[in-house]
């Protein structure tokens, strides 16, 4: 996978409160918060994620309900050049470089 992130941070910030509180995820199942929050996760990881379903089934440990719940949640994501974002995680990842280039 392709990541765009140089010298990865090791994490990023996650707002309970704007988490929790965000319509997209009241609205999700506990399995769909589990796919999403997965997703994210590799998402950071690896700069971003595969559009074919059965890449992302298999990031989400081939969920049995994957398709299903995919569906439910596949609108907290765009699509850019082949690859899937996440567009609060990419205001973190832009957070987390701008900070970098303040420290240099």
């Amino acid at each position: 996978m392709q990541n765009k992130r140089s010298n990865k941070a090791p994490s990023f910030q996650m707002y309970c409160g704007d988490f929790l509180s965000d319509i997209n995820v009241k609205l999700m199942s506990m399995a769909q918060r589990g796919m999403y929050t997965t997703l994210l996760f590799h998402e950071w990881l690896e700069g971003s994620l595969p559009t074919n379903k059965v890449h992302l089934s298999m990031l989400c440990d081939n969920h049995v309900d994957f398709d299903e719940d995919w569906s439910a949640i596949k609108h907290c994501f765009f699509e850019e050049d082949g690859r899937l974002y996440n567009p609060r995680l990419e205001k973190e990842i832009g957070k987390v470089i701008q900070a970098r280039r303040v420290q240099k």
